[in-house]
């Protein structure tokens, strides 16, 4: 993920100031494919989110059932056995909404440089019609 964020972000900032039309819909295009790449990657992390949620649950439920205290005292007790557990997942949390975030910003500046674009092609139609 780290390699396509890094290719992401090159291709973002090689367009900034560009007005070569063919350029920017090359990179446009590139970022889209990259995107692809990025939402396997949250998938991913989403999945291991989901399971290190599922594996702290399971952790508690054994704990609450093994226990032979009370079941408030129990659930307690449960919670302060697995906080390596909670903290594994929200670790992956935080990696998912990160990626998630990331992925939904770029969308956006994709969309952004397809305005640009479409701007670009205006212009120059103008020109080309003042021009004769």
């Amino acid at each position: 993920m780290k390699k396509t964020i890094e290719e992401i972000k090159k291709l973002m900032d090689s367009v900034k100031g560009n007005t070569n039309i063919s350029e920017l819909i090359d990179a446009n295009i590139r970022i889209c494919g990259l995107l692809i790449y990025a939402a396997e990657s949250e998938s991913e992390l989403l999945k291991n989110k989901l399971v290190a949620y599922n594996e702290r649950k399971i952790k508690q439920a054994r704990y609450c059932i093994e226990s032979e205290e009370g079941i408030t005292k129990s659930e307690k007790l449960a919670i302060i056995k697995t906080q390596n557990e909670m903290q594994i997942e929200l670790n992956t949390e935080v990696e998912y909404q990160a990626a998630r975030s990331f992925r939904m910003q770029v969308g956006e500046f994709s969309q952004a440089l397809v305005q640009k674009i479409s701007f670009l092609k205006q212009e120059q139609a103008t020109t080309k019609y003042q021009n004769g």
